[in-house]
């Protein structure tokens, strides 16, 4: 097929295939999902023929297929693999031609096996994102072939590849698992199973769970506005409003938490939480800045002393003040309010 006159090469279709080995996959000549508007029965009705190649890499010399009709089989448009085996992966390239007609389009096949002591591969896992508090719906993906029309699945649902008694406001329907009111142990991966013949079909994703939008500010809860705090200043010299012992703790431990996707870290033992403002409702869209003010305090050794630098310079360069008066005026503005 390679370098054929007159054949309208697409290469490789955006579809990737992948699957896990002793798993049914099933592969779809592209040409007649997006490249063509006739049907494979149509372009049979006219002519023209559907042939199967194979090549290890894609660009390389391509071997027609031979199907032995068992574990790998052409089936109208596609080709079926009863099961998907290691040696299966490759570039399986469908040409449709006639006399004078061509038109070829490749498509990517992985099969990898699970990593060790799971039911997944964690390459091949989908991913979801959830908010706290709010309902979030898990779909089995990519399992159309593998159900008949108009009978209900049968899923079995695992997280982390291990049976669980759901509790009540999680909700198991037809292709789905329905969580209402999400938590934070909801966190994890989900694995949905479902019979295909002597087969069974897995599809692994891993749930994320994040602290809900809002676009209201945060709520001082400690201080008290009515509480007065006194702060020794010497004339002409730039203080600061928060001692360095106190650093900040809810800067530092907010934005560790935000950077590290929800897993806050150990802070420093300089950071007193009792001696440090407490807020509520924080989130990362309305209070990025914060995340940026964390990165001048020592107390949070975690951060680099170069971004240290290179926030000096941009708050000195935008603003016209250094960092640490831009982080005081701050704290007096949030205190004001």
């Amino acid at each position: 097929v390679n370098g054929e006159i007159g054949c309208t090469d697409w290469s490789v279709d955006y579809l990737k295939y992948k699957v896990l080995v002793g798993e049914p996959v099933r592969i779809k000549c592209a040409l007649f999902y997006g490249y063509i508007r006739a049907n494979y029965s149509h372009a049979q009705s006219t002519g023209l023929s559907l042939m199967w190649y194979k090549s290890a890499v894609h660009g390389d010399f391509e071997e027609p297929i031979s199907f032995d009709g068992t574990r790998m089989s052409k089936e109208e448009d596609s080709i079926w693999f009863r099961p998907a085996e290691l040696d299966d992966v490759g570039y399986y390239s469908c040409v449709l031609r006639n006399s004078t007609y061509c038109m070829k389009v490749s498509i990517s096949l992985l099969v990898a096996e699970n990593d060790t002591d799971l039911c997944y591969n964690s390459k091949m896992r989908f991913f979801e994102k959830a908010e706290l508090s709010k309902n979030k719906d898990i779909t089995c993906p990519d399992i159309e072939d593998f159900i008949q029309p108009g009978v209900e699945p049968k899923i079995v649902w695992y997280k982390e590849c291990k049976p669980k008694q759901w509790r009540q406001t999680i909700e198991r329907r037809k292709d789905t698992l329905s969580i209402k009111e999400v938590r934070e142990d909801d966190i994890g991966n989900y694995t949905c199973e479902i019979p295909f013949g002597n087969f069974v079909v897995r599809r692994t994703t891993e749930l994320s769970v994040t602290a809900p939008f809002t676009d209201k500010p945060p709520k001082i809860l400690f201080p008290t506005e009515s509480q007065m705090s006194i702060i020794e200043m010497a004339l002409g010299k730039e203080t600061c409003c928060i001692p360095h012992s106190d650093c900040l703790f809810f800067v530092c431990r907010w934005s560790m938490h935000y950077l590290t996707g929800g897993h806050t870290p150990g802070h420093h033992p300089s950071c007193h939480q009792e001696h440090a403002p407490i807020l509520s409702g924080m989130h990362t869209r309305t209070w990025g800045p914060f995340k940026l003010l964390n990165t001048i305090l020592s107390c949070c050794n975690e951060i680099s002393a170069k971004w240290t630098s290179l926030l000096h310079i941009f708050f000195i360069v935008i603003f016209g003040v250094s960092l640490n008066s831009a982080l005081c005026r701050l704290i007096i503005f949030i205190s004001i309010k």
